[in-house]
């Protein structure tokens, strides 16, 4: 009978028992050039040159090829803009930062346009970037006055600094023209004066105060390595919002327990202007010095350390643009004891996939074009990343913006409503970008990353056993690749404005990955202890790195079948705390306090002598559908997600199960044993169509649709019950066995990028694999208890 109850479906007992307005393309001005800078090599794909769009209406023809190797929305079908060029427009100081900002940056650019133009481009589109003329001094308001007189306007454009982005705020608004922050971060310049009003620019990075806030929950989880943390500041003394950052910073982190040893301010970033300051702090107790400076100033920082001989003892810390890689290659003369430049070592927010990262098949793909366009090691920096990160996020917004409201009605204004609602992971996994429904607290998520440079293995940093590898640089200087090994998954940022929810994170929130998994989302599930008295059952959240883990229900009943709505804000499972089995939501907490909190009143959505069970969100998160026995017979519901409009969709003597909706909300696979063996079928999402997609002699159950739409995920089993998990084609061609193992294997799911998968095996606990199969690791194997049922979400 425990069996029975641990899967709450007639159908997963049988296994046990058996066991994109049109484009608005602007005319390029005089003074603007489209012709990215350091083309790919004559061997690679050549990059595509931004002119002039056509003016014509998208012909409704048959769609461009679109082969993106990663999720993505495609073009609404018969859509075809070719002949058209969109461009993407850059307000960038092209003669500043050249080789730590501007040359990796319009690398990545060059070589995410070939790659994506030579790959469908956009709907058949081009895609240009179009850049100031070099040849003039940079002035942004200039620049964005002609953009912004351009005729249509643009539909975007990037801001690369924090003051040209406070400085064209208000324009922005006025113009009705979005910008993306590609390093943006003050509160006035993505709130306003007020702090609370957000404007049209969405920054791609967590606003700098809550970036300390972040640093400060990694310290203050790890007392082994900060025993008694003291943090000081140094700020450049023309950055924005001057000392308010560290000011806002330091208090939230007193609440953790560190110390403060006071801020100061620099006008410069070389090692001599930077002594005093670093020795001022150093006597005031610090042992952790961040600064809001990019280029020099961590070098310097380092160096200083090293020289006073208290490097091993005093941390440097560092906004997310000091990875960028100032730092990293201006440090590079000057090595320590070990060998490497004495920047090693530096944290930081850093919510952005490393080339030292080729585990994402993000970073794979961008590291063979970088390869293919024979890109040089002082290229292959953050910037060169975030550059395609950004050109794949442009694409994908205009899409969507496209699609919703077609493609003769793309505005920015229409640009800036989708950007508002987007929940999308670059490259299937570089950026993880949402920006809360227009919150603009982007990410809101944030992950700590430590500089190091790449060994000799080609894949990890250098360090005991894996000297660095060094690197030809233009034929004549040696350099060291730098890259950054992420030591946290992506965590909750405190939100540290005034008036903010500045919530303070728990040690077990912020931990060192135990699993090598990079993937986004967090994951619920399911489990039971042996020797539990009751057999009842708890609901866990845990993050795939293995990390962070929170008891979410606490009852001596059972509490199982949870599932994360789509914007990961609140969990539905099922719970027979008043009886029967009831469907439920809670928020999803930030911490073990709150979930003990939320774990005290959830919401009840049902309330009949029926059983309900196996709740899933719908994708726009206002439906759930789920399985019941009210009516005499298992059978598929749905109602909306106060519990309300519940409508019985499914209506066969069989039992029907565990249902999934599509990414695009138009159908719902489900399993059912209506031909007398179980199978997935698929139906429309209001009851009609049922088609059997597996159709074969085994058990096949638990399907659940992959983020793009083209697969779904389920568990295949033999007569035997020996259950698989097996993914085929929307359509239910092609089915491959991907766990292909001698364990029994239980239900699975996607993440939300479409690069993993996480199952139950053999009711033991929840493992992860990729996509494909490959890499298969425990997530959760607690030898005195048994976990099921993950759901993976945000």
């Amino acid at each position: 009978m425990l069996l029975k109850r641990l899967f709450s479906t007639v159908l997963f007992s049988a296994i046990v028992l058996a066991a994109c307005a049109s484009p608005t393309p602007a005319l390029v001005a005089p003074t603007m050039t489209n012709v990215p800078t350091l083309a790919p090599s004559p061997t690679a794909v050549p990059a595509a040159t931004a002119t002039t769009a056509a003016t014509t209406a998208p012909t409704k023809v048959p769609a461009p090829t679109d082969t993106l190797p990663y999720p993505h929305t495609a073009c609404s079908a018969g859509v075809n803009l070719a002949g058209q060029t969109i461009n993407l427009y850059h307000v960038l100081a092209l003669g500043d930062q050249v080789d730590t900002l501007v040359a990796p940056a319009q690398a990545g650019y060059a070589d995410a346009t070939a790659y994506l133009n030579a790959h469908g481009g956009l709907c058949g589109a081009t895609i240009g970037q179009v850049y100031p003329d070099a040849t003039q001094d940079y002035d942004p308001q200039a620049i964005y006055t002609h953009l912004a007189g351009l005729q249509p306007r643009p539909a975007l454009i990037v801001l690369y600094g924090t003051g040209d982005a406070e400085q064209l705020r208000d324009q922005l608004a006025n113009d009705h023209i979005p910008a993306l922050g590609f390093r943006a971060g003050s509160v006035l310049a993505l709130y306003g004066a007020n702090g609370q009003t957000p404007g049209w620019v969405f920054s791609t990075n967590p606003l700098y105060m809550d970036q300390i806030g972040s640093v400060c929950d990694f310290v203050a989880a790890h007392p082994d390595r900060y025993p008694h943390p003291v943090i000081g500041f140094i700020a450049f003394d023309d950055a924005p919002s001057g000392l308010a950052v560290p000011d806002a910073g330091h208090a939230y982190c007193a609440k953790l327990g560190i110390g403060y040893a006071g801020a100061v301010t620099t006008s410069g970033d070389d090692e001599f202007t930077i002594q005093p300051k670093v020795e001022k702090l150093v006597k005031a107790g610090a042992t952790i010095i961040y600064t809001n400076a990019n280029e020099g100033a961590p070098a310097s920082i380092a160096k200083n350390l090293v020289q006073m001989g208290v490097q091993t003892t005093v941390t440097v810390a560092g906004v997310n643009f000091a990875f960028y890689m100032g730092p990293a290659l201006l440090s590079q003369p000057d090595l320590g004891q070990d060998g490497l430049p004495m920047a090693n070592g530096m944290i930081g927010s850093h919510p952005l996939s490393s080339l030292g990262e080729l585990g994402n098949p993000g970073m794979q793909l961008i590291a063979a074009q970088a390869d293919a366009n024979q890109r040089a090691a002082d290229l292959r920096l953050d910037p060169y990343v975030k550059a395609w990160s950004t050109t794949d996020l442009f694409r994908e917004v205009y899409v969507q913006t496209g699609n919703r409201v077609g493609y003769d009605h793309v505005t920015g204004a229409e640009i800036k409503a989708t950007l508002e609602k987007i929940v999308y992971a670059t490259l299937g996994g570089v950026e993880r970008l949402d920006f809360q429904g227009g919150a603009r607290r982007a990410p809101a998520a944030n992950r700590i990353g430590q500089l190091g440079y790449l060994g000799l293995d080609g894949q990890t940093a250098a360090g005991p056993g894996n000297p660095p590898k060094n690197f030809a640089v233009r034929g004549y200087l040696r350099l060291f690749q730098p890259i950054v090994v992420p030591l946290t998954d992506y965590q909750p940022a405190p939100d540290l404005r005034a008036g903010g929810q500045a919530v303070l994170a728990t040690p077990a929130a912020t931990v060192v990955a135990t699993t090598g998994i990079t993937a986004t989302g967090r994951i619920v599930y399911f489990a039971g202890a042996d020797h539990s008295p009751d057999n009842s059952l708890e609901i866990y959240l845990i993050h795939p790195d293995g990390s962070g883990k929170i008891q979410l229900t606490h009852n001596h009943v059972s509490d199982d079948s949870p599932a994360l709505s789509p914007d990961g804000q609140q969990i539905a499972f099922v719970s027979n705390r008043d009886g029967n089995d009831e469907i439920y939501i809670m928020p999803t907490p930030a911490s073990q306090a709150q979930a003990d909190a939320n774990d005290s009143h959830p919401t009840r959505l049902t309330n009949n002598p029926g059983s309900d069970g196996s709740p899933q969100w719908s994708p726009d998160g206002k439906k759930i559908v789920f399985q019941s026995d009210r009516d005499g017979n298992s059978e598929i519901y749905v109602m909306n997600a106060d519990g309300s409009g519940v409508t019985r969709l499914t209506n066969n003597p069989a039992a029907d199960g565990e249902a999934s909706w599509s990414p695009d909300g138009r159908q719902i696979a489900f399993d059912s044993d209506r031909t007398g063996n179980a199978e997935v079928y698929v139906m429309r999402a209001d009851g009609s169509g049922i088609k059997d997609l597996t159709n074969n002699p085994a058990i096949d159950v638990g399907p659940d649709w992959s983020p793009d739409g083209k697969r779904i995920a389920y568990i295949s089993a033999s007569s035997d019950g020996h259950g698989q998990v097996y993914v085929m084609q929307a359509d239910g061609s092609h089915p491959i066995n991907l766990s292909n193992s001698q364990t029994n294997d239980f239900t699975v799911t996607w993440s939300p990028d479409g690069a993993y998968l996480a199952f139950s095996r053999d009711l033991e606990g929840i493992d992860i694999m990729r996509a494909d199969g490959s890499g298969q690791i425990a997530l959760t194997h607690d030898p005195s208890e048994w976990a099921i049922t993950p759901n993976w979400g945000k």
